[in-house]
């Protein structure tokens, strides 16, 4: 396709979804020969196109020598949420009975890292803390999360349609969980900072681009120091944190998303890196 449209004339955007070189080491439990293979690709890829568009720096990362030493921009683009549908529940909802409430929602795939969100609740419960994890999604590690989760109050709830019915589940709960160290962006992450909900996630990946002080913590990707975060997060005042969250997630419009998009369409961003 792309040399088609070099033939014809026509200028070609990727648009990068997945930091490969980081999932599929992680995936596969190797590191140098998943990520030698990635960069081959990657510098195929860059000579291709005309631009590529990213959403986070963590996401640039992987194509920001290559695509310098080839002359293609790297574009920052930042995804949204819909601040209609995801927004705080009531503040009485769910509270008051002294149970820390989590929540994770995503797929159950290795690449969302559920496994870590489970475990860390497995060690909440461990320290004697009077915690509940409800998990919310679908996926080929459903069998493997029951197990891990033991005698733990886990709540596996399976996959929701209802982006509304998501939207309650995540303002009901006292802070989000969304961990996965390779992830690119995280809309999940701002779903839950629109519901009024603060997010613990790892320091590492384009979640935590997203998450600041004031909505949430970071730690390194292991139970322990996450746990740590989560309750650290947790004593923060609760309205002072609801407000922080979704006063976070209000910068991150879809307007500006398809904004900053048609200008890289007209070329208006194709001149360099771009800030997010």
């Amino acid at each position: 396709m792309t040399r088609w449209a070099r033939r014809s004339g026509v200028q070609t955007v990727l648009l990068s979804h997945e930091h490969l070189g980081e999932m599929l080491a992680g995936r596969t439990g190797l590191d140098l020969g998943p990520r030698m293979s990635v960069a081959l690709l990657n510098r195929l890829l860059v000579r291709s196109v005309d631009a590529v568009v990213v959403t986070s720096r963590y996401a640039e990362g992987e194509f920001a020598a290559l695509a310098a030493g080839a002359g293609c921009p790297v574009v920052r683009v930042p995804l949204g949420v819909d601040l209609d549908t995801f927004r705080p529940a009531a503040p009485e909802v769910g509270r008051g009975d002294g149970t820390l409430r989590l929540v994770h929602v995503g797929r159950l795939s290795r690449e969302k890292s559920p496994h870590l969100a489970v475990a860390i609740a497995v060690e909440l419960h461990r320290r004697g803390v009077d915690v509940r994890l409800d998990v919310w999604g679908d996926g080929p590690h459903r069998a493997e999360l029951v197990a891990l989760a033991g005698d733990a109050p886990v709540h596996l709830g399976g996959h929701v349609a209802d982006r509304t019915a998501i939207s309650d589940a995540l303002g009901r709960a006292d802070v989000a969980l969304s961990v996965c160290p390779t992830e690119t962006f995280g809309l999940a992450v701002l779903e839950a900072l629109a519901s009024g909900t603060p997010v613990v996630t790892a320091d590492t990946g384009g979640a935590r681009e997203i998450v600041d002080g004031a909505s949430g913590a970071w730690a390194p990707a292991a139970p322990g120091p996450l746990a740590d975060a989560v309750l650290e997060v947790a004593a923060r005042p609760v309205e002072a944190r609801r407000r922080a969250a979704r006063r976070r997630a209000e910068g991150f419009t879809w307007d500006r998303t398809v904004g900053r998009m048609l200008a890289v369409h007209a070329g208006e961003l194709g001149g360099a890196a771009t800030a997010g």
